[in-house]
C-alpha cells in the first residue's frame, strides 16, 4: 500500500449526481486492487482525503476506475478535475470481498445506488475466476441509473428502481429474497444503504454465506483514527469495535450490527 501519484484521463458524469473518474499511471495500484477494496483520494486544493471504491483497475494500461457521487465541497471539487491533473491516490486499501473462495462458483450480487460501483469490479473479478453471476441493482429512478451496460458483461443483471421507471418496479433486495424460491447461490455479495442491509439480514437463509461492504465516513482511511468505528458481533457473543477502513469494508453480513 502506497501513494501513487496518477493523472486525470476521463472524468464525466455517467448519471444524476454521478461521475466516473479514470486515472492513469496506476499499474502497481491496480495489479494489487481486490475487489470490494477502496482508494484515498487526494486532489488539488482539497485538504482532506475521500474514501472512493474500486469500480475498475486494470494494469495492463495502468488505469483505475472510480465512480462517485457529488454530495459536498470535496466531491463537487472532484467533478471538476481536468485531463491532466494530477491527483494523489492511496491504497488499495481494506479488505475486500472473498473473490477467490468462490471461484468456478454462483455468486449472487445485491447493490443499491452507488453502491453499485464496486460491484462492476467484483463482477469481472468472478467471472474471470470462472465463477456464474447474477447481479440485483436498484437505483431511486431513471435518472440516477448507471452502469448496466458494464455489468452486463459478467452477470445476468436484473434492474430496479423504486418508482419503475427503468426495469422491474419495486426494490432490489426484494426481488432477490424472492428468487431465493428458485434456485440458491453459494453466497451473495452486497453493497449499498443500511435499509438494505436490514432487509437482507430478515431474509437471507442461514446457510448462505453473505458478505455486505459498509461505507463510513473516514480520517485516515489506515486505521489509526478510529473516525470508521462499526459494531462487530464476535465469536464470544458480545460486541465488539472494528474499523471499516482497516477491518473492513466487507464483513459477513450476520457479524455486524445493523
Amino acid at each position: 500500500m502506497n501513494d501513487h501519484t496518477m493523472r486525470t484521463a476521463l472524468n464525466y458524469p455517467v448519471a444524476r449526481d454521478t461521475y466516473k473518474l479514470v486515472l492513469k499511471g496506476a499499474r502497481e495500484f491496480a495489479a494489487e486492487a481486490e475487489a470490494g477494496c477502496f482508494a484515498h483520494i487526494r486532489i488539488p486544493r482539497v485538504l482532506a482525503r475521500r474514501p472512493i471504491s474500486i469500480a475498475d483497475a486494470d494494469p495492463t494500461d495502468g488505469t483505475l476506475t472510480l465512480i462517485y457521487a457529488v454530495k459536498g465541497e470535496g466531491t463537487r471539487a472532484m467533478s471538476e478535475l481536468l485531463v491532466g491533473q494530477e491527483v494523489l491516490a492511496l491504497g488499495p486499501l481494506g479488505k475486500g470481498f472473498p473473490v477467490k473462495d468462490y471461484a468456478g462458483k454462483t455468486v449472487w450480487l445485491l447493490g443499491g445506488g452507488l453502491g453499485v460501483a464496486p460491484l462492476l469490479f467484483t463482477a469481472r473479478k468472478l467471472y474471470e475466476s470462472g465463477a456464474s453471476v447474477r447481479a440485483y441493482i436498484g437505483f431511486k429512478n431513471s435518472h440516477y441509473v448507471y452502469g448496466t451496460a458494464e455489468l452486463g458483461r459478467y452477470a445476468d443483471v436484473r434492474s430496479y428502481t423504486d418508482d419503475g421507471s427503468f426495469g422491474i418496479a419495486g426494490f432490489a433486495v426484494k426481488g432477490m429474497l424472492g428468487d431465493l424460491a428458485a434456485a440458491r447461490p453459494h453466497a451473495v455479495f452486497a453493497c449499498g444503504p443500511k435499509p438494505m442491509y436490514q432487509a437482507l439480514a430478515a431474509g437471507m437463509p442461514q446457510s448462505i454465506p453473505c458478505y455486505i461492504s459498509l461505507e463510513e465516513r473516514m480520517g485516515c482511511g489506515l486505521g489509526a483514527c478510529l473516525g470508521c468505528a462499526c459494531e462487530i458481533r464476535g465469536e464470544d457473543g458480545g460486541v465488539h469495535i472494528k474499523r471499516v477502513c482497516a477491518d473492513g469494508p466487507v464483513f459477513s453480513l450476520r457479524e455486524v450490527v445493523l
